[in-house]
């Protein structure tokens, strides 16, 4: 027995290994591509934008990207930051604390320092997240509808790029509390932690059905549609559109800010919170580290891994 036990420990050893090498995150046994992973870093010029990825206190937050970086180098200080920020719905009281051009055409109405879009292969915007959330249980949450967003778009379904998940139910009694303008129920809010299309049409649909008139809901501004082409910089300076950087393959965009203006470093915890999100997505599909789940889909069409 004594001869066995280094041979027991040795096995031992490899298995904690591989369980530390991959993780379970994938439902499907498929082979599958890699999805692109770009940034845009939002800052007040590019030599901005280029600085604070070598300042020690900007590395500390902003160390986890490991994918390409443009820049919105718009970005503006549109009031003094507050100590605390308070939002009704999704619009924050007395407006947004800094814009850019790229934040400004989304339409966001409260201080969103960091967020992740998922786009198909026809550059549509499938689904959007802020990247982090304080509330432990449901950041699990978001995260697990993420990486399935990802694996399905890239099994490409029927070849047709459909999704098939929405883990938060869309139970009717929330539909029909969205009769007023904006969602205010803590609970009815969790359902948009994590925007698809397809949570988008069921909803309507839904509210539909209940006969509750269509008002604002706080979608994505592009959910289920394309973004438009924006005016973009490489760290060198050069110009470049949004578009001439996706490609016809699945695109992780992961959006940022990264102000040089010191008033703005409680914002930073945001932002390093968003890339680790972005960076655990990456790891699992961009750098294969996710592996195969136990379920094989037949209708599964993915591109060549």
């Amino acid at each position: 027995m004594k001869g066995s036990r280094p041979a027991f420990i040795a096995c031992l050893a490899i298995l904690l290994v591989s369980c530390m090498t991959f993780s379970t995150v994938r439902y499907s046994s498929n082979p599958i591509g890699k999805p692109l992973v770009l940034g845009i870093q939002i800052s007040e010029s590019v030599d901005s934008a280029n600085r604070m990825l070598q300042d020690p206190f900007g590395k500390n937050f902003l160390k986890y990207i490991d994918w390409p970086l443009v820049v919105d180098p718009t970005y503006k200080q549109l009031k003094e930051p507050a100590a605390v920020t308070l939002s009704f719905g999704d619009r924050q009281v007395g407006g947004v604390t800094y814009g850019s051009a790229v934040l400004s055409d989304m339409g966001f109405t409260e201080d969103v320092p960091g967020f992740i879009l998922v786009l198909d292969r026809h550059q549509r915007v499938r689904g959007f997240c802020r990247g982090f959330i304080a509330d432990g249980e449901r950041q699990d949450r978001m995260e697990r509808e993420l990486n399935r967003l990802v694996e399905d778009l890239l099994l490409n379904l029927d070849g047709s790029e459909r999704i098939t998940y929405a883990e938060e139910g869309i139970s009717q009694q929330g539909i029909v509390s969205f009769g007023g303008a904006k969602a205010t129920s803590a609970d009815d809010t969790v359902i948009f932690d994590f925007q698809t299309d397809l949570k988008k049409a069921l909803i309507l649909d839904q509210r539909k059905k209940a006969g509750v008139s269509l008002m604002e809901l706080p979608f994505f501004k592009y959910l289920g549609g394309q973004l438009p082409d924006y005016a973009l910089r490489k760290p060198d300076g050069t110009e470049v559109g949004l578009h001439g950087l996706l490609g016809p393959q699945v695109t992780i965009l992961v959006v940022f800010i990264s102000p040089e203006n010191p008033g703005m470093r409680n914002n930073y915890n945001g932002v390093g919170l968003t890339l680790q999100t972005a960076r655990r997505v990456s790891d699992n599909f961009a750098r294969g580290m996710a592996g195969p789940g136990r379920q094989a889909v037949m209708e599964a069409r993915p591109d060549a891994p």
